[in-house]
């Protein structure tokens, strides 16, 4: 394939387009406040009307800022329905959890109470068993001991000899002894 130096390739061919002179300078002024050159501004404004599909020539398509400002519009009548639907709806139930919650808290630390009371009552009624337990037979023991203490007594009182009050006494201080014994082992 020859190529001579006068051709070009495809994407490097340049056609002129006339314009007026004030669209010329509106062209020249939007490329500099956008920061390009009006070549690369000219291409950049085919290739944003190529993929937007706006119309230029469409005086309705070509509103950008209105259409902005009617999705803003759009926008907050969504976000104000959203915010109205959280005050009615969401933020009651979510205020009937919290209270839900509090109760549900404050009964489970009832319940713990509860349990330890439970678990306290438990080692009284068990204590207090093991004190009947050991009262008894404390009693049985003592009541054992009294029962030879009166049989000692009456041992001696029917051995004994009579004195003035009309009771028996055998020997007074060996009784005391043996009395000490029997309640002192």
């Amino acid at each position: 394939m020859n190529t001579s130096p006068t051709d070009k390739p495809k994407s490097r061919q340049v056609k002129n387009v006339p314009l007026d002179l004030a669209v010329h300078e509106q062209l020249a002024k939007l490329a500099e406040n956008n920061g390009c050159k009006i070549k690369e501004f000219a291409t950049l404004m085919v290739d944003y009307f190529t993929r937007t599909g706006i119309d230029p020539k469409d005086p309705e398509s070509t509103n950008l800022k209105e259409a902005i400002k009617n999705l803003q519009k759009e926008n907050n009548r969504v976000i104000g329905f959203i915010k109205q639907q959280e005050k009615t709806k969401l933020n009651p139930i979510l205020d009937e959890m919290a209270l839900g919650m509090m109760a549900f808290k404050t009964q489970t630390e009832q319940l713990k109470k509860l349990a330890d009371l439970e678990g306290w009552f438990e080692r009284v009624i068990s204590n207090q068993k093991r004190l009947n337990e050991s009262f008894k037979l404390a009693r049985d023991e003592e009541r054992k001991k009294a029962v030879r203490l009166f049989n000692a007594y009456l041992e001696e009182q029917e051995w004994g000899e009579r004195t003035l009050g009309g009771k028996y006494v055998k020997d007074p201080t060996a009784l005391n002894q043996k009395y000490q014994q029997l309640f002192n082992p």
